[in-house]
């Protein structure tokens, strides 16, 4: 019984998922993925449920099956993740504005341009002008003016990056 309540906690998937991080910085992907994919299972079917943790662990999962080339994988992943962060914490929530940077990172490089473009537009709008409160603005900004760089539109990227760092 124990070692059952142990294993069904967020604490436990908390510490799978920094498991999970150590296991991406060695670049041992499917081990990374694997041990997502046992946190988010783990995390669903905790008594102490956290719904926004579900939300981030569902992040990390679409960012390893993302690394390992699973990309219609991912982009379903990323839309739980999306939908799951709206329900917990909504979407004016800076964890809302990473999962569809990420998202629409995906689909950019995947050659989706257009749908990419359309969630940038969207996540843009819902990061208030005086956000304060951490570094998450910074990095939804950043991703959407990687990918405007990285159609040779650097001009256009220029002003994500001062809005930024403003």
């Amino acid at each position: 019984y124990y070692e059952k309540s142990i294993k069904l906690n967020k604490e436990y998937a908390e510490a799978l998922n920094m498991a999970s991080r150590d296991d991406t910085e060695r670049g041992e992907h499917l081990p990374a993925r694997e041990r997502t994919e046992k946190a988010l299972a783990v995390a669903e079917a905790a008594p102490d449920r956290d719904d926004a943790l579900i939300g981030l662990l569902l992040i990390n999962l679409s960012r390893k099956q993302e690394s390992l080339g699973e990309f219609e994988a991912a982009d379903a992943t990323y839309q739980r993740a999306e939908t799951q962060v709206r329900k917990s914490v909504g979407e004016r929530h800076s964890t809302f504005w990473i999962a569809r940077a990420y998202h629409a990172r995906l689909l950019h490089r995947r050659g989706q341009r257009e749908r990419a473009n359309t969630l940038f537009d969207q996540m843009l709008q819902m990061i208030p002008q005086d956000w304060k409160t951490n570094t998450y603005d910074i990095w939804a900004r950043e991703v959407y003016a990687e990918c405007i760089a990285a159609e040779g539109r650097a001009r256009e990227a220029i002003p994500l990056l001062e809005a930024a760092y403003h």
